[in-house]
């Protein structure tokens, strides 16, 4: 029997220069961060990181997960005992959507979103997912923003 995943937030990017094409995948005990794809500003400029992410989620509709996860560049595996928060941030006026996973092990990332996401709708589902967990999901006006692994907030509760 496989896990399944539970929620699936798609098109999220962090990093620099190349920046990381990931998406969070909320499972029944853990928290993947599956980063599938590097990009330059060529490929942003070129608007590539859409069809990227739509292939990804392709090859999870066709192959099936484990396939996808085996030919991602990287990923990232928290169990929900290990984290302590998941802020997710509106982006304010000028910014983008963003969730701060923030662990109780000192492993934090920060992920913009750059896909379509109803933010709310996605705020209940992680507080679904995690509800039998010690893990605190917030819900945040403003930006949040990374630097060099120390995360600075600019919001408002």
């Amino acid at each position: 029997m496989t896990d399944p995943v539970r929620v699936h937030l798609h098109c999220t990017m962090w990093g620099t220069t190349p920046l990381r094409l990931a998406d969070v995948l909320f499972r029944s005990d853990r928290l993947q961060i599956v980063v599938y794809d590097y990009l330059t500003p060529l490929d942003l400029a070129m608007q590539s990181p859409s069809q990227r992410g739509r292939a990804f989620v392709d090859r999870i509709e066709t192959e099936g997960l484990s396939a996808a996860l085996a030919a991602a560049e990287d990923v990232t595996e928290l169990s929900y005992e290990s984290l302590d928060s998941l802020r997710v941030y509106d982006g304010g006026r000028i910014g983008r959507e963003a969730v701060s996973i923030q662990s109780n092990t000192s492993h934090s990332r920060t992920v913009r979103v750059h896909g379509a996401v109803d933010l709310d709708g996605f705020v209940d589902a992680v507080r679904s997912v995690l509800s039998g967990h010690a893990v605190a999901v917030e819900r945040r006006n403003g930006m949040a923003f990374e630097f060099n692994g120390l995360l600075g907030r600019l919001s408002r509760s």
